[in-house]
């Protein structure tokens, strides 16, 4: 259990669980984030958001620095500041998956907490275009004491 610091950014949308276009969806992210010259928030690489109540869909989003302005036309995020539970995974997605799994159905029904929002989020350590499966990163659920 963390915090995590508040982002806001731009993303793009890919299919849950394709893992090829989720890594061509951050590509063609960073190329947004380049065309319209804007500062990335260099604390955090990338993230990808899965929130089911949206469907089978999986947001490739990168953090803007606070003070830029974001062009209306780009899709826009926020991530606000929570306590979360992290899991740490490398590996398919379905690791993503069950790692998941793992928290819903073992760690949180004897943890004390209960879900604060429905927004999960996956921060990468390194660049994931350069292959998913290779790329450690971190489940960040938001959770609050029951």
């Amino acid at each position: 259990v963390r915090r995590v610091n508040g982002m806001k950014g731009i993303h793009l949308i890919a299919p849950f669980g394709d893992i090829k276009k989720i890594e061509n969806s951050f590509r063609e992210t960073m190329q947004l984030v380049e065309r319209h010259e804007l500062k990335k928030d260099e604390s955090v690489l990338m993230c990808g958001i899965l929130n089911p109540h949206q469907g089978y869909v999986y947001k490739t989003f990168i953090s803007i620095d606070g003070n830029e302005q974001i062009p209306e036309k780009l899709f826009t995020t926020e991530i606000a500041s929570a306590k979360c539970a992290t899991i740490k995974i490398k590996g398919s997605f379905n690791n993503t998956v069950e790692a998941a799994k793992y928290f819903f159905h073992d760690w949180l029904p004897g943890s004390g907490y209960r879900i604060s929002n429905n927004l999960l989020f996956e921060i990468f350590f390194k660049d994931p275009t350069k292959g998913y499966d290779k790329t450690e990163r971190e489940l960040c659920i938001p959770i609050e004491l029951n």
